[in-house]
C-alpha cells in the first residue's frame, strides 16, 4: 500500500470557511477539488492493473510531482493522436 504524502509545510494554511466546513463534516473531512483547467464534464476512469505496475508507476509519479490522473489522461490523448 502507498503511504498517504504528507504535503509540505511551505503550503498556504486554510482558510477559516475551510477549516469550519472540514470542522463541521460537510466536505467529508475531504478537502475541496481544485476546478478543473477545462469547464469540460469529467467521468470516473477504473482499472484493473498489476499491483507492481502501479506501485511503480505511483513512486515514479510521487517522484516527478505528477498526478496519476494527469498522467492517464496524458497517455490517452496521446493513444487517440495515433490513430
Amino acid at each position: 500500500m502507498v503511504k498517504k504524502r504528507i504535503p509540505p509545510a511551505s503550503k498556504a494554511q486554510p482558510t477559516p470557511e475551510e477549516i469550519e466546513r472540514f470542522a463541521s463534516g460537510a466536505d467529508d473531512g475531504v478537502p475541496a477539488r481544485k476546478k478543473s483547467k477545462t469547464s469540460e464534464e469529467t467521468m470516473r476512469f477504473n482499472a484493473n492493473i498489476p499491483k507492481s505496475l502501479y506501485l511503480a508507476v505511483k513512486v515514479k509519479a510521487a517522484q516527478k510531482n505528477v498526478k496519476l490522473n494527469d498522467l492517464a489522461i496524458e497517455w490517452m490523448q496521446e493513444w487517440l493522436k495515433k490513430e
